[in-house]
């Protein structure tokens, strides 16, 4: 398991304790043997497929981890805590690494519920007993679990508990370290997440209120994240003007991810709200920037191995990198060609990134593309003042406010057979259903 970020949380923690906790070894063999099996059938789309050898191998070691826990639940031996979350995540990313989405959230939301209750009896009891060692390995188990839980408001989980809010840094400050500007990053992506959760929350123009969320709100959210976000920006760059020459491959690597994670929030928070204006056109060059450095990123991997090692990138990556900036690519810009680069660079690189698979970005990403497109063919074939012919569906270039979807999301059925697209458009009223496009996923993938 890789990190765009130097944690060490795999090979300093989590490996070293499964030479020593039997629940720790049987999961990280699990998860090892899941991760040999996507390798080695070319990192396909991620399902569970109990005909496969390895994830049978892989589920019967997940489930000894689980029994072992289990039998353990009611010792008193003080390194059951830590051997209970290094657990916790492993079967978070297992179950993701199965498509299993479901079932990682609610390994995800036990490992917080349970930081949370081991923080306040802690301070109750003001606990001096913990190790340094031990504090660092919570601590770091506990920054990942929160990424990870952030990230899973966009995969349909509730993230509203206010106990999991990160708290607010002194901007006047600059970053220490790398690891103090990723966190702050951390925060501004838990705020665009509300945001774009309360965007939702609005009533559709005409429809009658189902939420207690104004426009008012959204817009003084929309304010607030500007702000945040241009802060931001100022501490990163007086951080990378402070510690270049001291960079290496991987560290410029890290520095360059958060700017594309800044980049992609500032564009989100412009562009998410409406598409009734010219916002999104208005921002086709930001949105160039963005696939540009996603591929310089992506490529960073080639630069430091062997040429002739094909698997130079890695293809199991805990933190959040750069699939989803590309995905916003893919539902927002208008330019086609922008669109087609980003999803040319998924192509590339097939690998996962915490709950974010490639394969399943850049399906969403066609099908996207491919409803607008046609939608903008129809509405060109049957305009009679436009200027330009248009003869075929590789004629469109450019996706206008009018042909563009406004809310999309995509989820697979219970045999994970077939992906359902789901959308709206101008057209949809308010109270009218969603429309939806149905594909079998061993003949959409790649």
């Amino acid at each position: 398991m890789s990190s765009f970020f130097d944690t060490h949380l795999w090979n300093s923690l989590v490996l070293p304790m499964s030479h020593s906790e039997r629940a720790v070894t049987h999961a990280v063999v699990a998860l090892s043997a899941l991760h040999e099996d996507i390798e080695a059938r070319g990192v396909p789309l991620a399902r569970a497929d109990l005909t496969n050898h390895r994830q049978r191998f892989a589920l019967e070691q997940y489930t000894r981890a689980l029994s072992l826990l289990n039998n353990r639940r009611h010792s008193n031996d003080p390194k059951l805590r830590e051997v209970v979350l290094t657990c916790c995540l492993l079967f978070v990313v297992f179950e993701l690494t199965r498509g299993l989405y479901d079932d990682a959230f609610v390994h995800l939301q036990q490992g917080l519920s349970l930081l949370s209750t081991l923080k306040a009896a802690d301070t109750k009891s003001q606990n001096a007993s913990i190790s340094c060692c031990s504090n660092y390995l919570e601590t770091s188990l506990s920054d990942t679990l929160m990424h990870l839980h952030i990230q899973s408001a966009f995969f349909g989980a509730d993230t509203s508990d206010p106990q999991l809010t990160l708290s607010k840094s002194d901007d006047n400050e600059g970053f220490r370290d790398m690891i103090e500007a990723r966190e702050e990053l951390n925060r501004a992506f838990q705020t665009l997440s509300r945001f774009m959760t309360a965007d939702k929350k609005l009533a559709p123009e005409g429809g009658p209120p189902d939420s207690d969320v104004t426009r008012r709100d959204v817009a003084l959210m929309q304010a607030d994240l500007r702000i945040e976000l241009a802060r931001y920006l100022r501490r990163l760059d007086e951080f990378e003007t402070r510690v270049r020459d001291s960079l290496d491959q991987k560290s410029q690597r890290a520095v360059d991810i958060m700017r594309l994670h800044h980049k992609t929030f500032a564009v989100a928070v412009e562009t998410y709200i409406d598409i009734e204006d010219m916002t999104c056109d208005i921002h086709i060059d930001r949105f160039k920037e963005i696939v540009l450095l996603s591929e310089r990123i992506a490529n960073s991997f080639d630069e430091q191995c062997d040429p002739n090692n094909r698997h130079s990138r890695p293809t199991l990556l805990l933190d959040m990198g750069i699939l989803p900036p590309l995905l916003y690519v893919c539902l927002k810009c208008p330019c086609v060609d922008t669109r087609r680069r980003a999803l040319d660079c998924l192509k590339e690189w097939p690998h996962r990134e915490g709950p974010w698979d490639s394969n399943l970005v850049a399906l969403m990403g066609r099908l996207t593309l491919q409803v607008e497109i046609e939608a903008e063919f129809k509405r060109l074939s049957t305009t009679t003042t436009t200027t330009t012919k248009i003869t075929s569906i590789r004629d469109i270039t450019y996706i206008p406010a009018p042909s563009r979807i406004m809310c999309v999301n995509m989820s697979m059925d219970n045999d994970q057979k077939t992906a359902i697209l789901k959308y709206t458009t101008k057209e949809c009223g308010p109270g009218m259903p969603q429309l939806e496009r149905r594909v079998l996923i061993d003949e959409a993938i790649w």
